[in-house]
């Protein structure tokens, strides 16, 4: 797993965080989350709200691009340090996937074939 230096996201890279060959990779996707679930996630995968809490959400989310994991770091984790993971599905039966405009929610806990890398 590469960690890969921070991008600032300009028009110009079409607000993107990573490279240009991950973004446009129909098999990557984005993650956000807080930095102090780095660990957990390294020994536990990528888990749902719902194993943390009752209100929790029964999937986990991933982006289409990295750009779409910015509008949840300003919404839900406002003044929080996050990381955003990029991340490899290979093969992804559609039965354990809701796929949405920008993003994608993957149910029961299935987890991708690669973590690739992160930035925060």
């Amino acid at each position: 797993m590469e960690e890969y230096n921070y991008i600032q996201p300009t028009e110009s890279n079409h607000f993107c965080l990573f490279s240009a060959d991950l973004e446009n990779d129909e098999n990557v996707f984005f993650h956000v989350t807080l930095k102090e679930n780095f660990d957990s996630i390294l020994n536990t995968g990528f888990l749902p709200a719902s194993q943390f809490k009752p209100d929790g959400q029964k999937v986990v989310s991933y982006a289409y691009r990295s750009t779409g994991c910015l509008s949840h770091r300003d919404m839900r984790f406002l003044f929080q340090i996050v990381v955003v993971f990029a991340v490899r599905f290979i093969d992804l039966n559609p039965e354990h996937v809701h796929k949405a405009p920008s993003e994608m929610y993957v149910k029961n806990a299935i987890q991708p074939n690669e973590i690739i890398g992160y930035c925060e």
